[in-house]
């Protein structure tokens, strides 16, 4: 009886306790995220660079296939040509190969289409019409892609240093117009006079001409000369110019 009293009074304390307990307090944690900024590679310089050198080796087998050597021993070890294959596989062994991919091409199939004429003994298959095919659309466009670029270099300049004819609007003025006008609307007015007496001629002078820009700039020294030395403001620009011309 005594040992059952003290189990229950055991029992009781341990509930107690519990209870009394200080409950956990449950921490919120916030994680944090940062954005990685994942920098864009640009590979353009590069895959030119491979795709150059398919390129380069696709014009040389074009120009000994048709070789005497290669249609008797093809790429027979020891051959003139076995170097191009062994070329041709080092490239396909390296990992920026893989580059031409961005220009619809393999260097696999480089290696496909010099076996296919080392087969034919130079002779065109539906192979290596196929094969020659792609690879010529492929040459002819990438030229025109650079071209494009070369020409969005320059251009910017040309646009620069070759604007100097236009934005001339003092044609119907007088010298006080004249006097007031920029230099660059003075050239650009005395631009325009020499291009329509050129058109009278049955001329067309290229607007990008050193001799065009020579004949505008002399034109406006003498409209200048005459302003300054006959004190006429009166009279029109473009009788001034006829003066001078």
């Amino acid at each position: 009886m005594k040992n059952t009293i003290l189990i229950l009074i055991i029992a009781f304390t341990s509930l107690t306790s519990c209870k009394n307990e200080p409950k956990e307090k449950k921490e919120t944690r916030v994680i944090e995220r940062k954005t990685v900024k994942v920098k864009k590679v640009d590979n353009t310089e590069k895959i030119n660079q491979v795709f150059e050198h398919f390129e380069s080796l696709y014009k040389e087998l074009i120009k000994f296939k048709d070789n005497s050597n290669f249609k008797k021993y093809g790429f027979g070890k020891g051959g003139k040509n076995y170097e191009w294959l062994n070329k041709v596989r080092k490239f396909k062994s390296n990992p920026d190969s893989k580059l031409l991919l961005k220009k619809g091409v393999l260097i696999g199939e480089l290696e496909q289409l010099g076996m296919a004429y080392a087969n034919s003994k130079g002779k065109e298959t539906e192979v290596t019409k196929t094969f020659n095919k792609i690879f010529s659309d492929v040459i002819s466009s990438n030229t025109e892609t650079k071209s494009t670029e070369t020409q969005k270099k320059i251009l910017p300049k040309q646009i620069i240093s070759k604007s100097w004819y236009k934005g001339g609007n003092l044609h119907k003025g007088n010298g006080t117009d004249w006097k007031k006008a920029t230099e660059h609307n003075k050239l650009a007015t005395c631009a325009d006079f020499v291009m329509i007496i050129a058109k009278r001629k049955d001329e067309t002078p290229s607007v990008f001409s050193s001799e065009f820009k020579k004949a505008s700039e002399s034109l406006k020294n003498c409209v200048d000369q005459f302003y300054k030395l006959s004190g006429s403001e009166s009279t029109t620009v473009s009788k001034a110019a006829i003066g001078c011309l």
